[in-house]
């Protein structure tokens, strides 16, 4: 062989570690670190992610050749297009997508076991196939959100510049995850009204979204699995890159589903790479590698599928980008016999839409009972789907003030009260999660807070955070000396980590949380667990419970964020019947936590408004709280211990991660960013006690057992 063909493969066999390292990147927010024309060293880099020295030298220098960041004298790096397209802030920012895959790369290792079985590589690698383990694993659905985002962005445009859309009536999106690809359809069109359908935990973010956009008027988000059926009521059904993550048989499963309720005027639209014939490079082949690596499906032509399932093609339109619209219209009238029966593939139940118990589905311009913070969208009359129910609705005059109006959170915990919100929504405005941390007295409308707060929460992802929180939910608890049977109220529940401690001991367990994406991870880690926990949307400060209710009622890190918190008391009094206990835990204004208040408000001046949540960490708060509803308060001081790679990672996991903060650093200036990174660093430093490169670091807590007269 010749030097060049073996210099060649080499090189190709190689290139694993330039896809690694992209994504390595990405983890570690490398980009973010370096403004464009002002290169930064290596060891700055270095300390600011907790990366290695040499090792990240190594890999820049190696990315740097292949036009990722551009190294200039004395081991500095600046930015180059490439690397621009890496930083979180970027307009198309492609740093979820490196994230993304960096958290299922290693289902490439089943590459080789997928070519000799034509078995699936995924499930081979993680256990369960791709959909089902984010499903499992909660915290990954807003990072596969955003990556598809990064990857598939940039097809929109070109996908509605090149197909016209201008004679549809009602366009429903199947599969259309957190709204973007509807969304930008219907603000192009605005005689278009929309219906997207996807699974309930992805649906609760397409929700927000569509308020986001102020398009709730417009758009009904309806919930179910599209193995089983599809909501009625469009003329179009549109599909982007949903089909390519299937095998033959279940891609025929869901457009015949489709077929079923589309008109015989209708037709369907699906968007994917077109493959290449010939031996010329295409992204539609390298798609169809990670097809193949990755869901299980594949790129292929639609008319065959488009003819097993009672439609014929009459159209394709190319774009500007590698995808192509295939546009399908009815073969005939839908029969039994045009559609056959769901066929029993080889992968039944492996795939993205696991089986749902019911659908829910809300209707636009109703007033139906709405428990406090409910929120439904659903804006399309005459939608019509055989399994409606749990309708939950705010007027449409309140979603619209939630569009232009969203309150800041406070700090660390799941929240009732003002105390939430991500980044997507309020980069543009002024407050900070800093906003709420005062001691003057409530001037505001705490039933508007609450209502904005709560669309604006719905879009984070605390349950990266909430989760390592899990032992304070274990001791709370021992200490409530919880027994078999017992009636338990797990109240602001966040993603469940006191609901599942207390139903591992065998009691009877209502989970309530005023955001229902929260309530929707506790129940995935519940049902994993086996529990029958029952999950309901509530308000801390008014909760849909009689008197007496429960045995016990406990909260952590979750009532003490609620605005009006006499009166969140009073509810936690209430429903505790009479010898009972309540059980706390709450950060104290000398913790790390309570510090890291201080260190937000140095860059986001506090604005007066609610009590600072940190009194609920004190024992005469909690006296003037509890006093007359207790017979006995007892206190223990606690720690819990954040443990993360290094300082940088906790930053970059919170910063990621948790909406607040990530608001806060968005909010900022790269200089200002730079100097609250400083700040943060120092903080944790001084209360570090690793001696090592790693982060284990207290941050006091108060753990509360209240004897309830």
């Amino acid at each position: 062989m010749a030097l060049r063909e073996t210099e060649q493969l080499t090189r190709i066999i190689t290139a694993a570690a330039l896809s690694r390292a992209i994504c390595t990147i990405g983890e570690l927010g490398i980009a973010d670190h370096i403004k464009k024309g002002a290169p930064r060293p290596v060891r700055t880099l270095a300390q600011l992610t907790g990366a290695h020295e040499r090792s990240l030298y190594r890999m820049l220098r190696f990315t740097a050749s292949y036009g990722v960041f551009r190294e200039s004298t004395d081991r500095n790096f600046d930015h180059t297009a490439l690397s621009v397209a890496l930083m979180s802030d970027a307009e198309t920012s492609f740093r979820p997508a490196a994230q993304m895959f960096h958290r299922i790369f290693a289902a490439w290792d089943g590459l080789h076991h997928a070519v000799l079985t034509g078995e699936l590589s995924f499930p081979h690698v993680y256990g369960q196939p791709l959909f089902d383990y984010i499903g499992s694993n909660p915290e990954l659905a807003p990072i596969f959100d955003a990556g598809m985002t990064a990857f598939h962005g940039h097809e929109t445009d070109a996908m509605l510049d090149a197909y016209d859309f201008s004679d549809i009536k009602v366009l429903a999106d199947i599969g259309g995850g957190n709204g973007s690809l509807l969304g930008a359809v219907l603000l192009r069109y605005p005689h278009l009204r929309g219906i997207l359908f996807d699974l309930g935990h992805v649906a609760g973010r397409a929700r927000v979204a569509m308020q986001t956009l102020g398009l709730q008027e417009r758009c009904s988000v309806v919930e179910g699995n599209f193995f089983e059926s599809i909501p009625e009521g469009a003329d179009t059904y549109l599909m982007r890159h949903i089909i390519h993550d299937w095998t033959d048989e279940q891609s025929v499963q869901i457009l015949r589903n489709c077929r079923k309720v589309i008109p015989q005027n209708g037709r369907i639209l699906l968007v994917e790479f077109v493959v290449p014939t010939s031996n010329e490079v295409g992204m539609g082949k390298d798609t169809d590698m990670v097809m193949l690596a990755v869901p299980g499906g594949m790129e292929r032509t639609d008319r065959e599928l488009f003819e097993q399932s009672g439609f014929k093609m009459s159209k394709t339109t190319p774009t500007s980008s590698a995808v192509c619209v295939f546009e399908g219209r009815p073969a005939g009238p839908c029969s039994a016999n045009t559609l056959g029966t769901r066929p029993a593939h080889p992968h039944e139940g492996e795939g993205k839409s696991t089986h749902l118990s019911h659908v829910r589905h809300s209707e636009p311009g109703t007033r139906a009972r709405a428990r406090p913070g409910a929120i439904g969208f659903a804006p399309h009359a005459g939608i019509k789907f055989p399994e409606l129910k749990n309708i939950s609705m705010i007027s449409p005059g309140n979603l619209q003030a939630l569009a232009k109006r969203v309150c800041e959170p406070a700090l660390i915990g799941p929240v009732n009260g003002p105390s939430r919100e991500t980044s997507l929504q309020q980069r543009s405005r002024g407050t900070t999660m800093s906003d709420v941390i005062s001691t003057s007295s409530l001037a505001i409308d705490l039933t508007a807070v609450k209502t904005r707060q709560q669309a604006a929460w719905s879009t984070g992802n605390y349950a990266v955070v909430g989760t390592t929180l899990q032992i304070v939910g274990e001791n709370l608890c021992e200490a409530l000396d919880l027994r078999s049977g017992a009636r338990v109220l797990d109240v602001a529940a966040g993603n469940g980590n006191a609901t599942l401690a207390a139903a591992r001991r065998w009691c009877d367990v209502t989970s309530t949380d005023y955001v229902s994406s929260l309530l929707d991870s506790g129940r995935a880690r519940s049902v994993a667990e086996g529990h029958n926990v029952q999950f309901q949307e509530a308000d801390a400060e008014n909760l849909p419970f009689a008197n007496a209710s429960f045995d016990v009622v406990m909260s952590t890190f979750g009532v003490m964020f609620t605005p009006n918190q006499d009166k969140a008391a009073s509810e936690l009094a209430r429903v505790c019947n009479a010898g009972g206990r309540i059980g706390l835990a709450n950060w104290t204004p000398e913790s790390f936590i309570g510090q890291l208040f201080k260190t937000i408000g140095k860059y986001s001046p506090p604005a007066s408004g609610v009590k600072s949540p940190a009194l609920w960490g004190t024992q005469a708060r909690l006296e003037e709280l509890f006093g007359k509803a207790a017979q006995e308060i007892r206190t223990t001081t606690r720690e819990f211990v954040f443990r993360y790679r290094s300082a940088a990672h906790w930053i970059e996991v919170f910063r990621t991660y948790y909406g607040p903060m990530n608001k806060t650093f968005g909010a900022l200036d790269a200089e200002k960013q730079t100097a609250f990174t400083e700040d943060l660093l120092a903080l944790m430093e001084t209360r570090n006690r690793s001696g090592d490169r790693t982060l284990v670091l207290p941050s006091e807590y108060l753990e509360v057992v209240i004897e309830r007269k």
